[in-house]
């Protein structure tokens, strides 16, 4: 796996991990809605590509807000298809919040 987090933002005293893909789903504008957009989610790995980020984010929130809630401070990661998104549509975007215990799980493996 090889990559970078696009964006690293806060809004509304949440944090949030945003990923932006160049990925070709289709020539059509619904090549690029919820069931395509999760189906290459899973067949690019970006599952695991986010849970990993998430991991990272939260070891470096915790070091930098006291009493670092995962539930309160993160908001959770978002993947921008380029060729998918459109105004005031959800064409594109994938939207996602990694479970509380699964996120814990993997920062304790890494230890």
């Amino acid at each position: 796996m090889n990559g970078k987090m696009d964006l690293f933002f806060e809004k509304d005293g949440k944090y949030y991990i945003l990923d932006w893909k160049s990925n070709f789903l289709g020539d059509q504008l619904s090549d690029y809605e919820t069931p395509q957009v999760w189906a290459a989610m899973a067949e690019n790995n970006y599952h695991l590509q986010y849970h990993i980020y998430t991991v990272a984010v939260c070891k470096y929130l915790a070091l930098r807000i006291p009493n670092f809630d995962y539930s309160t401070n993160f908001g959770g990661v978002i993947y921008l298809f380029v060729r998918g998104v459109r105004i005031n549509s959800n064409s594109g975007v994938f939207y996602y919040k990694p479970e509380k215990n699964t996120i814990y799980k993997l920062i304790d493996l890494f230890k």
